[in-house]
């Protein structure tokens, strides 16, 4: 059975792959006779326009939480436009407690980025892009005098894009690409995929495949084992309402076709693979806002999902020093729901002073001995990184703590402000709550893991300074504390520390 379901999506995968080059290379008749479209590229609402050649750069590369810069280099190759463009980033990271040990802990962590892009646009609605990424880390910890780092080349995005079909309404992609929902919550991740967009004045569908095709460092020997042989469909549609506001509806389908290794089996350590899961996503998104008296605006967001499906959890035990053994192989039932909701209220006031209140929940599992997991999970995809209102997205269920909307409440208050034109600061406290009490928080980055007795995580305060003021350049800064609640047993009422600081340079 298992091996006529892969078989299956590969033919299929296969067939939509030739469909996809035979779309990118046929010239499309109604290049010919209607004018260019107005199709949404990258997500965030973004349009691909006849304008400027710059301007059509921009509208294909753009990526909603970069800043873009105002000019491009723009060169002609055999009398098409070649946009040439890139950036710049440096990052420092301090972490502090992350271990809540008796004794100081601390982690530093020096980052760095260059990355290239090139956009040909080779016929009409028709382009080519390729960008390289560099990068380089470097960790010291101060305590033990450990040092660790890597440089390598990594994947960018690279894909043709085919435009103009049937009356300037459909449009065609394949090859490595950015799937960003706006809020991040269903995707914000580069994929391997093939990807259908239809676009009009107020409806906006996107259809996708996807699949991790190889590696994306050469510091990696292989593909992540999670991603491997894990096949993807997204679908999202988005109609707007009126001019301030919209509906969108998601949809994730994934199939994992990876062996399981049966119990007793030997496996490489760097090739684990703990769980394969095969899983439907469903969801509803509402947004947008409001005018109140005295220029007062309120923006308001609703993020709705459900998931079901099945998984397969290979538990794993010591062999030797390179490998690991399969002890067994469970196989349970997976469901779970999660709503995201809350309210910015935009006031008149000197700098748009903002107030935001925020309440998420993913479901837990009441029931463990039920043969069905009722944790909720996210789709794998997401980032949960976003803007209240202001220049620069954060976090936005805390920049430390950064847990996945699964088996636990996060209630947000926060305030914000402009300030000297492009930059903003914001204050952001969330607290959180298991559903159920459990010694795991699920994709957390705190060292130290709960007692599974309370359900008290704790809070995290977050102060995230944005400047856009120059041209070309951003600047992030984020200081964030998290307190432990009662979940941590004796460790309750320690904390742990964080500041991030991120300079970027658009060119």
């Amino acid at each position: 059975m298992a091996g006529d379901r892969m078989a299956c999506y590969a033919r299929l995968a296969r067939r939509h792959v030739n469909v996809a080059l035979c779309l990118l290379f046929l010239p499309p008749v109604a290049a010919f006779a209607a004018p260019p479209d107005n199709d949404a590229v990258n997500g965030g609402g973004q349009h691909l326009i006849e304008t400027a050649p710059a301007e059509r750069a921009r509208k294909l590369t753009q990526r909603p939480d970069e800043k873009q810069p105002d000019k491009k280099i723009i060169v002609e190759v055999f009398g098409r436009p070649l946009t040439i463009g890139g950036g710049l980033k440096a990052t420092f990271e301090q972490r502090r407690d992350f271990e809540f040990d008796a004794g100081p802990d601390s982690l530093n962590r020096i980052g760095g980025a260059l990355d290239l892009e090139f956009l040909y646009e080779y016929a009409g609605q028709r382009a080519v892009f390729i960008e390289a990424v560099t990068t380089g880390r470097h960790d010291y910890e101060p305590e033990s005098g450990e040092r660790d780092g890597d440089a390598q080349w990594r994947r960018g995005e690279m894909w043709l894009y085919s435009g103009s079909w049937f009356g300037n309404r459909v449009s065609y992609q394949i090859g490595r690409q950015n799937f960003n929902d706006g809020r991040k919550w269903w995707w914000g991740d580069d994929l391997d995929a093939v990807r259908v967009r239809y676009n009009s004045d107020d409806l906006h569908i996107e259809v996708a495949l996807a699949q991790e095709l190889a590696r994306t460092g050469t510091e990696e020997a292989h593909l992540d084992p999670a991603e491997d042989e894990l096949l993807r469909l997204l679908a999202s549609a988005t109609r707007k309402i009126d001019s301030r506001n919209e509906r969108s509806l998601f949809l994730l389908a994934q199939y994992d076709h990876s062996d399981t290794a049966p119990a007793g089996t030997l496996v490489r350590s760097e090739l684990r693979d703990e769980s394969d899961l095969d899983a439907l996503w469903l969801g509803w998104r509402a947004r947008g806002r409001w005018k109140l008296p005295n220029d007062d605006r309120l923006y308001y967001w609703l993020d709705s999902g459900v998931m079901w499906g099945e998984e397969r959890v290979v538990d794993y035990g010591p062999a030797d020093a390179d490998h690991r053994i399969v002890d067994g192989v469970e196989r349970r039932r997976v469901r779970g729901a999660a709503i995201d909701i809350g309210l910015h209220w935009q006031t008149s006031l000197p700098g748009r002073l903002t107030f935001t209140a925020g309440y998420a929940v993913g479901s837990g599992d009441g029931d463990p001995g039920d043969g069905v997991d009722g944790n909720y999970r996210q789709s794998g995809l997401q980032d949960n990184d976003g803007k209240f209102r202001g220049v620069t997205g954060f976090r936005y269920y805390g920049d430390l703590l950064r847990p996945e909307l699964s088996n636990i409440a996060i209630s947000t208050l926060a305030a914000g402000c402009r300030f000297l034109g492009k930059n903003s600061l914001d204050l952001v406290f969330h607290t959180y709550r298991q559903l159920q009490p459990m010694d795991d928080i699920r994709n957390a980055r705190l060292d130290y893991d709960p007692d599974g007795i309370d359900t008290d995580i704790g809070s995290e305060i977050n102060l995230v300074l944005g400047i856009e003021e120059l041209t070309n350049w951003q600047l992030e800064l984020v200081a964030s504390r998290f307190r432990a609640g009662a979940a941590f047993g004796e460790r309750r009422g320690e904390t742990a520390e964080k500041l991030g600081l991120e300079i970027s340079y658009r060119f």
